[in-house]
């Protein structure tokens, strides 16, 4: 039971590392880290990469145009395998500020992520 939980805690510490790291930091390097080489990424319901070089990349173009992202993590539930997040992206484009509500679930296997499946709200705030 202890070895459960602790998985489960250190799955959720991953998560949190993604987010903090590359997401809003562009830590490029963490990618190989927290992902295992075959992970799938799905956006809103569809395939859209496989793999760590295309998930690399898709960081990369997604992150180009902004002058910065700062991911606000207000929920973070985890089970098994798997562990769900409820979170903002606080991002900065071209001197505007916006709030994008996001969620997105990581599945687990050896400690790393094997797909993430992630929703954005449509209608950011700008504030």
């Amino acid at each position: 039971f202890g070895e459960v939980s602790m998985s489960i805690a250190d799955n959720k510490s991953r998560v949190r590392r993604f987010f903090r790291e590359v997401v809003s930091a562009g830590n490029l390097e963490a990618i190989d880290e927290l992902f295992d080489a075959s992970c799938q990424y799905f956006d809103a319901g569809s395939l859209r990469t496989e793999g760590l070089d295309e998930f690399t990349e898709y960081v990369i173009q997604a992150r180009r145009p902004l002058d910065s992202i700062d991911v606000k993590i207000e929920n973070i539930i985890a089970e098994g395998s798997q562990v769900a997040v409820r979170c903002s992206y606080h991002v900065m484009l071209e001197g505007k500020h916006s709030v994008v509500p996001v969620m997105a679930d990581f599945r687990f296997e050896e400690g790393k992520i094997v797909e993430v499946w992630r929703t954005v709200a449509v209608g950011n705030k700008e504030t």
